[in-house]
């Protein structure tokens, strides 16, 4: 509490709003969960609507990160386009009318790969009309937050509606934000992949 409060002290007169980061703890951080999942086996992709920072994201992917996360395409192009060039995956679910599909060729031109997620087979298809080549899918799974997402068992039939564009499928246990409801919705996320998994064979 005292080190916070001397950030609080030392930024009181610059006008706000103000970002303020304590580079020491951010550099922990970022080495703790690199480390982390480097013991574990897992693959990082840090996702950067947490900090919308192209100098961030350059830290976490020195420190080990394979690729990162974004919301929306028009971050990986801001990422791109500030030099930043990675491995993208885009979490939310985008159908690919033309507008989309141009952000879509401009963020290929900027990454070295990028892939979309698909909920559903009429994103699915839109995906595989119009995405350029090499540009990859990632199914998302419905864990419980009931708002994005395909059953389970639906994940083999979009898997094959797809091809080589498949690159394996995830899920968000949103309703894990309430209060006490974390553990109950990691524990849906599990079953949902694991369901997903057993649907592929």
């Amino acid at each position: 509490m005292e080190h916070l409060s001397a950030i609080v002290d030392a930024t009181r007169h610059l006008p706000t709003p103000h970002l303020a980061i304590d580079e020491a703890s951010m550099s922990r951080n970022i080495g703790r969960l690199q480390a982390e999942c480097d013991a574990a086996g897992i693959l990082l992709r840090p996702h950067i609507k947490t900090h919308k920072s192209t100098q961030i994201a350059r830290r976490q992917l020195e420190a080990g990160a394979v690729g990162v996360t974004c919301a929306t395409l028009s971050e990986a192009i801001a990422l791109g386009e500030a030099g930043c060039s990675t491995d993208v995956y885009v979490s939310t679910p985008i159908f690919l009318d033309p507008p989309k599909a141009a952000l879509v060729a401009r963020a290929t031109e900027l990454h070295p790969g990028i892939t979309l997620t698909v909920d559903g087979p009429a994103v699915a298809e839109s995906v595989f009309a119009s995405a350029p080549a090499g540009v990859g899918v990632m199914v998302e799974v419905d864990c419980g937050l009931r708002r994005t997402g395909v059953p389970p068992a639906d994940v083999a039939d979009i898997a094959e509606s797809v091809g080589d564009r498949f690159r394996g499928f995830a899920t968000h246990g949103g309703h894990g934000y309430r209060p006490g409801a974390a553990q109950a919705a990691g524990q849906d996320e599990r079953a949902a992949l694991a369901a997903a998994q057993d649907a592929l064979g």
